[in-house]
């Protein structure tokens, strides 16, 4: 569970900014980048360079003033 919350947080912080992964990782509680990229990788099937590009593609799809509205 714990592992699931951390690999969540990480996520929204790469789709959300330009932290790299170094910063990121021990952030979220994993102090070893190239870990951090191998449970990411496992967790969601993509790697967190290729979340971070999906995030932005994703913003840049929303109309003005969708971001956060469910």
């Amino acid at each position: 569970y714990l592992l699931q919350v951390r690999l969540t947080r990480a996520a929204a912080l790469l789709a959300e900014g330009d932290l790299p992964v170094k910063q990121i990782a021990p952030m979220c509680g994993i102090p070893d980048e190239y870990y951090f990229s191998k449970l990411f990788r496992s967790h969601f099937g993509h790697s967190p360079r290729a979340h971070r590009a999906m995030g932005r593609l994703w913003r840049g799809s929303q109309p003005v003033g969708a971001v956060g509205r469910r």
